[in-house]
């Protein structure tokens, strides 16, 4: 549907107004009509038409005095305005144009002049309005602090905003380059295989990743990637870069905190708390014997409380740097992994390796992780296996193998539930739950595979996740480079 053109017609003959309506009946227009000067200027205000058929010669207050006033109001200083006059001296044109007119028309009317003026009018009217809310809008979006980008349906640019030129490394006119091709070579795509199907007309409207891997000198830079089809079906998508890499460092943050707090302060609460309660019901009748006992039961107790409570604050002092300097060893990161199954109660913890490799090869093999990276990644993969197993004590079989390019890859497994292809797929989406009646949760995995992604995503590594060979059970593989000083 074409938006029609509004023509306000201020003139305080009857006759006029109508010979006017009748002239310009047209599904291009909108009349709208007044009768005195006052009541043009109320009207104006209300419609801003996109053209006003001024009379001059009116009671009151005439056509010059309506020009000036709405040359002296801002918001209709820009509507044409054509007078309409029965004089034709030189003296009326000259006090019209200084008053602000932009055209003039006799009457009685010409009917073919009165519709070529009125229609040349409008269209350049609507034209300009058009180039000034364009213009308008490519303001505000180049000086927003979010990359907006459009693209055609092969995937070239058609326009990049300043902060999307920013992000990407693109020159100012950035018409017909290669959206892939330029973030391929500057970023990580994540998820794969996700970014796998951006051209499918399904992959619109979904949350995909940009990541610059973090390295011994700077941290990890991520953008957020969500695209838009156009809605008027031209194959056109918009695409919207925002930086999460203070959110993702903030989640982080938030989630080391949890998991020090949950499994260090646990056991040395319980034993205190116990003996404290059992030297409080028995005291009475217990000897003086039995009351130290109990009593250094509970300093003990107090005393792991107070270590892990200094531990945990100078390990939440340390920044969560997924790379390390020096790395750890491949059989460091194993035996922290068994430990934080042990801390959660599972006792089923086998390590296993390929016969080709042998332990010497293993224990001299150093990744890029940080010792608190790892131990966020352990405890995630470990509560993820206990609670979604049926009975929540699983066992879990760690391993490690060998890709040939310098990368190694860890493999976590356990004996719970199998997923289905789609719930496979969409495991490292936060808040993606693949089974949603083990936790009696709502659908929603939660950010902890979500995160184990991120970091191991941003030390350029990859993330996988398998139905375990025989099962049941799940397989999350992590590949890994080497610490760069040693691959």
């Amino acid at each position: 549907m074409t938006l029609r053109s509004v023509i306000l017609s201020i003139d305080d003959e009857p006759i006029i107004r109508e010979a006017i309506d009748g002239l310009l009946q047209s599904d291009d227009y909108q009349l709208e009509f007044a009768a005195n000067g006052p009541e043009g200027l109320a009207k104006a205000a209300a419609l801003l038409p996109d053209l006003i058929l001024l009379d001059i010669m009116m009671p009151g207050m005439d056509g010059f005095e309506v020009c000036r006033r709405l040359r002296a109001d801002a918001i209709l200083a820009e509507v044409p305005v054509v007078m309409v006059t029965a004089l034709g001296d030189p003296d009326s044109r000259l006090r019209g144009i200084a008053a602000g007119a932009d055209d003039f028309i006799s009457k009685p009317f010409n009917r073919a002049e009165l519709c070529a003026r009125v229609h040349t009018i409008t269209r350049l009217n609507r034209y300009r309005r058009l180039l000034s809310e364009r213009n308008r809008f490519q303001w505000i979006v180049d000086e927003a602090e979010e990359g907006y980008l459009l693209l055609d349906g092969e995937g070239f640019i058609h326009y990049a905003n300043t902060q999307a030129q920013l992000d990407l490394g693109l020159p100012r006119k950035a018409a017909g380059v290669d959206f892939l091709h330029v973030v391929q070579a500057q970023y990580q795509l994540e998820p794969a295989s996700a970014w796998e199907l951006w051209t499918a007309p399904n992959a619109a409207d979904q949350t995909l990743y940009l990541l610059r891997p973090e390295t011994p000198h700077s941290r990890a830079f991520w953008l957020e990637a969500r695209a838009f089809d156009s809605p008027d079906h031209s194959g056109m998508r918009t695409v919207r870069l925002r930086d999460i890499t203070q959110r993702i460092n903030t989640t982080f943050e938030i989630r080391r905190f949890q998991t020090a707090i949950s499994h260090k302060l646990r056991t040395p609460l319980g034993q205190m708390h116990a003996s404290l309660e059992l030297l409080a019901l028995t005291a009475p009748d217990t000897s003086r014997e039995e009351i130290a006992e109990m009593a250094g039961i509970a300093y003990a107790a107090a005393g792991l409380l107070t270590e892990e409570i200094t531990e945990i604050l100078d390990y939440l002092q340390a920044p969560l740097v997924a790379v390390s300097e020096g790395g750890l060893t491949l059989t460091q990161i194993v035996d922290r992994m068994v430990r934080a199954a042990q801390e959660r109660g599972i006792a089923a913890v086998e390590f296993w390796l390929p016969e080709e490799l042998a332990l010497s090869t293993v224990a001299l093999s150093t990744v890029a992780l940080s010792i608190h990276a790892v131990d966020l990644i352990a405890w995630e993969l470990v509560e993820n296996a206990r609670k979604f197993h049926p009975t929540h004590t699983p066992a879990i079989w760690i391993g490690i193998q060998p890709t040939g390019d310098g990368r190694v890859t860890l493999i976590v497994a356990d004996n719970g539930i199998t997923l289905a292809p789609d719930q496979l797929k969409a495991v490292w989406t936060p808040y993606v739950q693949a089974e949603k009646f083990t936790t009696g949760a709502s659908p929603g995995m939660g950010l902890g595979l979500a995160l184990v992604a991120s970091i191991v995503w941003q030390v350029g590594g990859e993330v996988r996740m398998t139905n375990r060979e025989p099962g049941p059970g799940i397989a999350v593989q992590l590949t890994l480079p080497c610490a760069p000083s040693i691959g």
